[in-house]
């Protein structure tokens, strides 16, 4: 069977699927070593269709990866590493991906990675002070940045507007990682 020149990246949310489709599909597509690129929802849905979609995907020797937060865990610094690789063991149980290779977890959620793409001007404009480093950002702390005004979506979709992939990689190090692993 030939090598599928397709990827498909499972995402918790709507507001990953958004980051994805926007931000990262891009990134992908201009690297030309995929020619489709899908994202699916996996969080909320059944275990069992979101396994035989993946099943289906690597029959075809499709790229399958899946993309989860690391926000249910204790932030504490000296159990990151064994916590991610609790988080993969624990995916790979449940789904069917067949590597840890292509688990990624994200620091802390989602929203670090918005945060982290932020242009200097956006943060301007909306008074948000610049943060060095967004990967402890959780979601509580990144909406309270949100202009009065302004719903989450809209925060959302403007900040994917003045987005920076290379200030984004500089300002969260699980982004850069995500990047690099995909050869972008």
């Amino acid at each position: 069977m030939p090598f599928c020149r397709e990827i498909y990246i499972f995402v918790e949310g709507v507001d990953d699927k958004r980051f994805f489709e926007r931000i990262v599909r891009p990134q992908i597509l201009k690297h030309k070593k995929y020619e489709k690129f899908r994202t699916h929802q996996w969080r909320r849905k059944k275990e069992d269709s979101v396994n035989n979609l993946i099943i289906k995907f690597l029959e075809k020797e499709c790229r399958v990866v899946f993309v989860r937060d690391y926000d249910k865990i204790s932030k504490g610094k000296e159990h990151i590493n064994s916590n991610i690789s609790r988080l993969k063991e624990e995916t790979m149980q449940k789904y069917k991906i067949k590597s840890k290779d292509d688990i990624f977890i994200v620091r802390y959620e989602i929203e670090s990675w918005y945060l982290a793409g932020a242009k200097k001007n956006f943060l301007k404009k909306y008074d948000i002070n610049p943060i060095d480093n967004t990967i402890n950002i959780n979601k509580k702390e990144f909406y309270n940045l949100k202009p009065r005004g302004m719903t989450k979506t809209e925060f959302l979709i403007e900040i994917i507007e003045n987005f920076d992939v290379k200030r984004a990689k500089k300002k969260n190090s699980s982004f850069e990682y995500f990047l690099e692993r995909m050869g972008l």
